[in-house]
């Protein structure tokens, strides 16, 4: 079984892989794997470097994008619209980060940074339950599996690039959308800080289940995990995200 790929796996293989192992050994392993087969892609662009950025930002918050892409999206929008801070995120800068230029190995949902901390966060976030809709399938496990991958990708195309290309996009970004001047030097030393944002009953039926529950008793601690919820809505289906995000309410609860 692909170790890199791991988190893309269903709850059930993904538990029996795991069920004679250490996931804190596991991990290590991700952290180790080779990524020669793969062409890096550089840029910050999923809005960028889509062929057609309407195509996304004028879509209803629901309707012809998923649920967890609109949510996503939306904190986005928020945060650089606003030029806003967003507690227990920070300045989020980039949705959707790719990888590759395949797109085999996924994408970052978001990424922020602690301008007190010099601390770029990852991001992985899973909806949050919103009227009929119900929570992601996803486990904690999986949801664990994938930020840690990712966090090793992104680290890994840092130490890849010797013209700091990825860094150098990030401090524009940071100081196009929020006029916070960071050098690249500066971002060479920042702590990458992992974080997962989540609904309460993704984390809790997670610990329901005995075989998830006793992998589980190794996870790692240097996860931050945040808690998403839904307030009070103040949209309705006929806005578009871009529209809902330009309203001074950030309509999620972040603990």
């Amino acid at each position: 079984m692909n170790k890199l790929l791991l988190y893309k796996e269903k709850r059930t293989p993904t538990r029996e892989y795991l069920k004679d192992k250490n996931l804190k050994e596991v991990i290590e392993d991700i952290k180790k794997e080779s990524l020669n087969d793969y062409e890096y892609r550089t840029g910050l662009g999923y809005i960028k470097k889509r062929s057609s950025k309407d195509s996304i930002i004028n879509r209803k918050f629901i309707d012809r994008i998923s649920l967890e892409h609109a949510q996503k999206f939306y904190l986005y929008e928020y945060g650089t619209f606003h030029k806003k801070k967003i507690e227990n995120l920070g300045y989020i800068f980039a949705y959707e980060l790719p990888f590759f230029k395949s797109r085999t190995g996924g994408a970052i949902d978001l990424v922020a940074y602690d301008e007190k901390s010099n601390t770029i966060n990852l991001i992985e976030m899973k909806n949050c339950a919103m009227e009929k809709k119900k929570d992601s399938n996803h486990s904690l496990i999986n949801t664990i599996l994938e930020i840690e991958t990712y966090t090793k990708l992104f680290i890994d195309i840092i130490n890849h690039e010797e013209n700091n290309e990825l860094l150098k996009e990030i401090a524009n970004e940071l100081n196009n959308f929020y006029n916070i001047d960071v050098s690249v030097e500066e971002l060479k030393t920042a702590k990458i800080q992992k974080i997962l944002l989540i609904p309460k009953s993704l984390y809790e039926k997670s610990f329901k289940n005995k075989k998830e529950k006793e992998i589980l008793k190794n996870m790692p601690e240097d996860i931050k995990i945040h808690f998403i919820s839904l307030k009070d809505k103040n949209f309705n289906d006929n806005q578009r995200i871009v529209d809902v995000a330009k309203e001074d309410n950030l309509i999620f609860n972040i603990e």
